[in-house]
């Protein structure tokens, strides 16, 4: 069975469901193409109350991607199909079918309105997504699972990409294990003298008002948003904290207890410990995410795979443009380039001629954000490039099939973002069969410190966040990377 015939009986049972579900199909399948068939088939069936179909995605890369399918689809819509991402909806719709795509990413609040019908009025609604938000009973609802295509039906038939993945431990380096250490140190001090304090506010109704020490400690920093209440300012936190643990501005300090209560819990001094976690805190993550040690590990592994193409993953704008000046420095050529949401305008560079695009009057042309993607999207099929670093600006929607080498060097706990990012490389190459996609996760592991006179285990907060994305995902090898490169 191929692609279209499996695809053909996800849309039976769709129109089977009365027109309102969701098709869970593993990512890189081409759940794109089922919703433009869907979309025919409403607009050929002579029963449709209203021809005009809606289709709304979570960003533009993903609403990018719908219109080069659209383009290449052989069934002329005639103005009857039109392609919005959520934020374009500003005034209420209706339509006759409504096409979710991503549906993993309408969970929210606002989002979900779009699936309830308080946005957008529909006749039939179809969800597609590959990571199925399970759990969510508005989802569940109003799009249940009509059919599903999981990774090893995929795999088996071909309809992915074969790819092997491996977890690559990095060591830190002594300076910066000293300065790990640090802020560790700090932010485990601070989270000791808020140990059990979450629900020291709560609600009417007893309800904590804090999900947890953490976000009591976030709350008193940087304030709080809640859904349905207007943000709620950190310093008022902080005064409200400060007076259910007993502070006062009339207390008396020349005794000792009214004295250790105002040193602890006075505003200004729930605000220095606040502010010391944080700056530890956002100290640490840099450590993770923009590190030289990295930097050095994705150099090795362009340098055994520049005959490929790659992509690579951070979670800093700094650092993916760190990686692309790297290769293009090491070789002296421009074969890498960074997209991410820190991109402003910029000229490019014709490949036929190897110089700037102009603008008529002989000025250089810059190019935005959007026509930066649509451009490095062409380069990299045709080889000009052959490695793109990116944050999070890439991790859905992106599809070049040549893809075959996937880096990723920092992340979240997210493995729904997990998922879709290692989803980049496994799109089925029309012109490699036989394509292997090669998954490289990049992390710093737990390491022996010096500790008040003591030596004793660290652990490694960038390999928990690792283990915590790829929970559903277990049995990945772990492989040294210079016993990887000098055995394959």
């Amino acid at each position: 069975m191929n692609k279209t015939e499996r695809g053909e009986e996800g849309i039976i049972k769709y129109l089977k469901a009365g027109g309102k579900g969701c098709l869970n199909y593993v990512m890189r399948f081409g759940k794109t193409q089922v919703g433009l068939r869907v979309a025919s088939r409403y607009n050929h069936s002579p029963k449709t109350r209203i021809n005009d179909i809606l289709i709304i995605v979570p960003s533009l890369i993903v609403k990018q991607t719908w219109e080069k399918e659209l383009e290449l689809f052989t069934y002329d819509f005639k103005d009857t199909l039109y392609i919005r991402t959520i934020h374009e909806i500003k005034d209420s719709f209706n339509c006759g079918l409504l096409i979710i795509d991503e549906v993993h990413k309408f969970t929210s609040d606002n989002r979900i309105k779009a699936i309830t019908g308080e946005l957008i009025k529909y006749d039939f609604i179809l969800g597609l997504t590959g990571t199925y938000p399970y759990g969510n009973l508005l989802i569940e609802q109003y799009l249940p699972i009509v059919d599903e295509i999981t990774q090893e039906e995929a795999l088996a038939n071909k309809w992915i990409s074969n790819f092997v993945e491996y977890n690559i431990p990095l060591e830190l380096s002594n300076s910066d294990k000293v300065d790990y250490i640090k802020y560790n140190t700090t932010m485990f001090d601070v989270l000791s003298e808020f140990k059990g304090l979450n629900n020291v506010l709560s609600y009417n109704d007893g309800t904590p008002f804090f999900k947890n020490d953490f976000d009591l400690i976030l709350s008193c920093y940087s304030g709080k948003h809640i859904t349905g209440i207007p943000y709620i300012r950190a310093d008022h936190i902080r005064q409200a904290v400060a007076v259910k643990m007993g502070w006062t501005p009339e207390l008396d300090l020349n005794d000792d207890y009214s004295k250790q209560i105002h040193e602890y819990w006075s505003p200004t001094a729930i605000k220095e410990r606040v502010s010391a976690f944080y700056t530890s805190m956002r100290y640490r993550n840099n450590i993770h995410n923009i590190n030289e040690v990295k930097l050095e590990a994705v150099l090795q592994l362009y340098v055994k795979f520049k005959d490929h193409t790659i992509i690579t993953f951070s979670e800093s704008t700094e650092f993916a443009d760190m990686l692309t000046d790297g290769i293009n420095n090491m070789f002296n050529i421009t074969s890498a380039i960074s997209y991410h949401s820190g991109v402003k305008s910029r000229p490019l560079v014709n490949f036929i001629t190897n110089k700037y695009f102009m603008q008529k009057d002989g000025k250089i042309k810059n190019f935005g954000k959007d026509r930066q993607l649509k451009y490095i999207t062409s380069m990299i099929k045709i080889g000009v490039y052959n490695c793109i670093n990116s944050v999070k600006a890439l991790d859905e929607g992106f599809n070049v099939e040549n893809i075959d080498i996937v880096i990723t060097t920092s992340g979240s706990t997210n493995p729904m973002q997990y998922s879709q990012r290692t989803a980049r490389g496994k799109t089925i190459d029309s012109y490699n069969k036989d394509k292997l996609t090669l998954i490289f996760n990049l992390y710093f592991d737990d390491f022996m410190g010096l500790s008040d006179g003591n030596y004793r285990l660290f652990k490694s907060r960038d390999k928990a966040k690792m283990l915590l994305r790829q929970q559903y995902s277990p049995d990945i090898p772990t492989l040294k990377l210079n016993e990887y490169i000098e055995n394959n």
